[in-house]
């Protein structure tokens, strides 16, 4: 996805820090009755449960603070903040919010697509491969940025460009750094915040630049692949990564280099798994990729 500075939209300083806006104020027992009593559960993250719900028709899901959860106001909080103050195609919008007492809950979109870690599972036995993975990165690639699942949710830790925090701007290269950490995802299978043991969280592209400083390449890899993959795709793959990941905005790669590149590793992968005897037709999808001229290559960093 393409987008101007004059698309990301901004209010007032004190409609942010009163937590007034256009969105719906909603009581609990609306809340209540938009989940059905909290009927089906989506999902659970450090804030709390996520439900599934219906609102005037449209399907909605509500994330409701978790009494347990130590720092859950102030998550809920900033990211109420930060859905008032930012609008952006990539970020899920929100719709409304409770904070009845120390009821606390949050209304946005539905993202009927599912989320990643979803998509990385073709089943629940089959653990997509690494020809799938780079399959669902050119695709989501090419889509600009907008990966049609919800992994890009407002208000969650470590998908925000950190230069916007600084700008309160975001730009066709915020897409390119969220779209790093999705990346990372899927190569990894871990979230944007990964947990390092019992006790510590990191980003995702710190806990992978600690292993690159190491060459070992083969424990990014989401484990489950069990090394079934080419070692010069992946590296292609985590370096297309880490170039998105750049603090600085204007050292990211464009989405067309993103996009021919993994088409590289795309490339390689096939070859091997035609090589190997286990691969599928797919000559009409190599000869796409060679026919692609979409701009510089960024330079490989060593290996």
């Amino acid at each position: 996805m393409t987008i101007s500075v004059g698309k990301v939209e901004t209010e007032s300083s004190n409609n942010v820090d009163s937590l007034e806006s256009k969105n719906r104020r909603f009581s609990y027992s609306e809340v209540q009755i938009m989940t059905k009593s909290f009927e089906r559960v989506l999902g659970k993250g450090g804030f709390g449960m996520v439900y599934h719900g219906r609102l005037d028709g449209m399907e909605v899901a509500v994330k409701i603070l978790s009494q347990s959860s130590a720092q859950g106001f102030q998550q809920y909080e900033a990211e109420v903040k930060l859905l008032m103050r930012v609008h952006h195609r990539n970020l899920v919008s929100l719709v409304g919010y409770c904070d009845e007492g120390d009821k606390l809950a949050l209304i946005y979109e539905y993202m009927a697509n599912g989320n990643l870690q979803e998509h990385l599972t073709d089943s629940s036995t089959s653990i997509l491969s690494w020809e799938g993975r780079l399959r669902i990165a050119v695709e989501s690639a090419q889509a600009e940025g907008n990966t049609h699942v919800s992994t890009v949710v407002a208000g969650t830790p470590g998908y925000l460009d950190p230069q916007y925090y600084v700008s309160n701007r975001l730009t066709e290269k915020s897409d390119v750094y969220s779209f790093g950490v999705v990346l990372l995802e899927i190569i990894t299978s871990k979230s944007a915040i990964a947990r390092i043991n019992e006790r510590e969280k990191t980003h995702l592209s710190q806990w992978v630049n600690s292993l690159l400083t190491q060459g070992d390449i083969r424990n990014i890899v989401d484990p489950r692949l069990q090394g079934n993959f080419d070692v010069n795709s992946v590296w292609k793959a985590v370096e297309v990564a880490m170039a998105c990941l750049s603090p600085a905005g204007n050292r990211r790669p464009t989405m067309n280099v993103v996009v021919m590149e993994l088409n590289k590793c795309l490339a390689t992968e096939i070859a091997r798994s035609n090589e190997s005897g286990s691969g599928l037709d797919t000559n009409n999808s190599i000869k796409h990729m060679l026919s692609m001229n979409l701009g510089e290559e960024p330079k490989p960093r060593a290996r």
